[in-house]
């Protein structure tokens, strides 16, 4: 689920008044999934403390923990750490990834692209699909369904697509952010073949 526009914003201020810190994981969401480098930009806010992984080095394994300065120094040497955390390569291959995302615009694509297969779905949901909901940001999305989705997903499979499911009845979808329009059209067929009531 997309949160309500006004649940973060609502949250940072809960944070703020009882001097908790705001601790957000973009693991899934952040390096440009969203349609912005991090998910949180949409809400106009900034959390004390993000965690991300995953797309942050590009596939090859990472996790980071991103503060500011204040909450930085209170981590004492020892206080925070992991064993393979900060090695040269996989900074390497963060740093590389993350100049990529920005300089080639990828959040801008990802929106772009995100809204046109939103769209798509949405098409398909005025058809007999028992689509019940399209939700989503950028090239994060998700299929509510009037039925279990993991027939969906194998049909899917079995058609050269992969997908994932999110609980019993949502068809999740998580394109690569250098996903290609001719690639969200052939998703789109597939899926709607899927989702074809069968006679």
């Amino acid at each position: 689920h997309v949160p309500d526009d006004d649940y973060l914003p609502g949250l940072r201020k809960l944070c703020d008044e009882s001097g908790a810190l705001l601790i957000l994981d973009e693991i899934q969401t952040g390096v440009g999934r969203t349609g912005r480098l991090w998910a949180y930009e949409h809400a106009g806010i900034e959390p004390d403390i993000m965690t991300l992984a995953k797309a942050l080095a590009n596939g090859v394994p990472i996790g980071a923990m991103l503060t500011r300065e204040e909450i930085a120094r209170a981590l004492g040497p020892g206080t925070h750490g992991s064993t393979f955390g900060g090695t040269p390569f996989v900074t390497s291959v963060a740093l590389a990834t993350m100049q990529t995302i920005i300089e080639e615009k990828m959040p801008e694509r990802a929106a772009r692209l995100g809204r046109a297969l939103m769209d798509g779905l949405r098409r398909l949901a005025a058809r007999p699909t028992g689509i019940t909901e399209v939700r989503g940001r950028g090239l994060l999305i998700g299929v509510a369904l009037d039925r279990p989705v993991a027939p969906i997903v194998d049909a899917c499979r079995d058609a050269g697509l992969l997908v994932l499911s999110a609980g019993e009845r949502v068809l999740r979808l998580a394109p690569p952010l250098i996903v290609e329009t001719r690639d969200c059209d052939e998703a789109l067929a597939i899926i709607g073949r899927a989702l074809a009531p069968r006679a």
